[in-house]
């Protein structure tokens, strides 16, 4: 939570009256500690203000603190863990892609890894995969988890696709 203005600041530290404090009238001390007080409490108002809360709202006020500070009292924003990337599909079109490239290569020993390898440079999945470790890894390991009845399911709609005739 980003507080702004006087929320941002830490307070000045009380005056450290050291020997002079026994010599001290208590009027003074308590001065300074009723200056205190009056600006944490005027920065409570401020804290109201901050959270949109009726002043004297302390229940409201205590949660909505609470909310921000605890993280076992903060709303979870989704699943935990790393967001989750592939889908189905996307899978199922890098496997396509893969095959096609490893069939129209033209020595016949390129593989998986090679054509995985030569897809992480082009920018599509470059621009998917981001800026991570090993994007020719990422790929290959996708391939294999591409849904062979997906693969072929779009493998026959495409084809089916470039037998009909367009109409003008």
């Amino acid at each position: 939570m980003r507080y702004r203005g006087d929320l941002a600041k830490p307070l000045e530290p009380l005056p450290v009256l050291g020997p002079l404090a026994l010599a001290t009238p208590k009027g003074v001390q308590n001065y300074f500690q009723r200056e205190r007080q009056a600006e944490e409490f005027r920065r409570l108002g401020l804290l109201f203000e901050h959270y949109k809360l009726n002043e004297g709202d302390w229940m409201g006020l205590a949660i909505a603190l609470t909310r921000d500070h605890v993280p076992g009292l903060r709303t979870m924003r989704g699943k935990p863990g790393a967001p989750k990337r592939w889908k189905p599909y996307q899978k199922a079109l890098l496997r396509i892609q893969i095959e096609d490239l490893i069939r129209s290569a033209p020595r016949r020993s390129h593989g998986v890894t090679w054509a995985a390898g030569v897809l992480a440079n082009r920018p599509v999945w470059k621009n998917f995969i981001g800026k991570r470790r090993n994007p020719r890894e990422i790929l290959r390991r996708a391939y294999y988890d591409a849904d062979p009845e997906l693969v072929n399911s779009i493998r026959h709609a495409t084809a089916s696709a470039k037998g009909v005739k367009k109409t003008p």
